[in-house]
């Protein structure tokens, strides 16, 4: 029997195997035209971006694509990782703002062509630098609506936020309300600039949107490397919001004493209806390390 007469699901099982293997499916893309869009799927399903060369490289193909059968590979992308080496902070800080820009503009001409993407990761992603580009008026600008302008994402349901340096506290909660449909979130090794300049005691002060809603389900707070102070004031703000997190799932990754009896509150007993996932892997904070004990098989 000729391969063109063989049952669609017979294609898509042999190629299914080889989901996990590039060189496999990029040959099997070239051997028969039935293959190619079975191929492409599993290629493009999760795209790595490291740098502006690999992003010039990716839109190059989307185009190359697009041209070709009208479609494109850009749908097919679910799962993005952002360049951790965009040079956004190398240019800013040698005052060329105008080739800054040229990359902004290729990551957003980018960012439109994956209109399905439903998790997103920015682990060390320029964000300070990003948020200077896109609104240059300053931290005290609301950032909700530039965000919301560039990421727009409909259909994503993960947020992955790891080591990325924020210009205040305010702008983090914006930026993570500025994807309404996220419902799993995960904060690691956030830095403020903000909270670098003030004083640890002071009280934050933020003016929450009434019409900001954040429909977080599971939240993940990972090891703070960096900035745990600045990822302790996030917490606060988050479970400070109007509307309240009405979470599902808590992964507590923390292993550092976490002596801030507010804010385990908040997290612990705020939730405490529709709590159905707790995973801590090591906990020891104040008065809780008397009143529980928490283990991890």
């Amino acid at each position: 029997m000729p391969l063109s007469e063989l049952p669609i699901e017979l294609h898509e099982h042999v190629l299914d195997h080889l989901h996990d293997d590039p060189l496999s499916l990029r040959a099997c893309s070239l051997t028969h035209t039935a293959w190619l869009p079975i191929a492409r799927l599993h290629l493009f399903w999760t795209v790595r971006l490291d740098t502006a060369r690999d992003c010039l490289r990716f839109l190059i193909t989307l185009d190359t694509t697009s041209e070709s059968d009208g479609v494109g590979v850009g749908s097919l992308v679910r799962v993005l990782t952002l360049p951790a080496k965009m040079g956004f902070t190398q240019l800013w800080r040698k005052t060329q703002a105008r080739r800054a820009r040229l990359r902004l503009d290729l990551l957003c001409q980018l960012l439109r062509r994956v209109p399905n993407l439903e998790i997103l990761d920015m682990t060390n992603f320029e964000w300070d630098c990003f948020a200077d580009l896109i609104c240059p008026q300053g931290a005290g600008v609301d950032l909700h609506g530039a965000v919301n302008t560039v990421f727009a994402f409909p259909q994503l349901k993960v947020l992955l936020l790891r080591c990325i340096i924020g210009r205040s506290i305010k702008e983090i909660i914006q930026t993570i309300a500025a994807f309404p449909s996220v419902t799993t979130l995960e904060l690691s090794g956030i830095s403020c600039i903000e909270c670098d300049r003030r004083p640890h005691h002071e009280p934050l002060d933020i003016a929450y949107d009434q019409a900001m809603r954040i429909r977080i389900r599971e939240l993940i707070v990972g090891p703070p490397d960096c900035g745990e102070h600045s990822m302790m004031r996030v917490l606060h703000a988050l479970f400070n919001l109007p509307h309240g997190l009405q979470l599902r799932q808590l992964r507590w990754r923390l292993s550092r004493l976490v002596d801030d009896q507010e804010l385990l509150d908040k997290m612990f007993h705020g939730s405490a209806r529709t709590l159905e996932v707790l995973e801590v892997d090591s906990l020891y904070v104040g008065e809780y390390h008397r009143q529980f004990c928490i283990s991890s098989n």
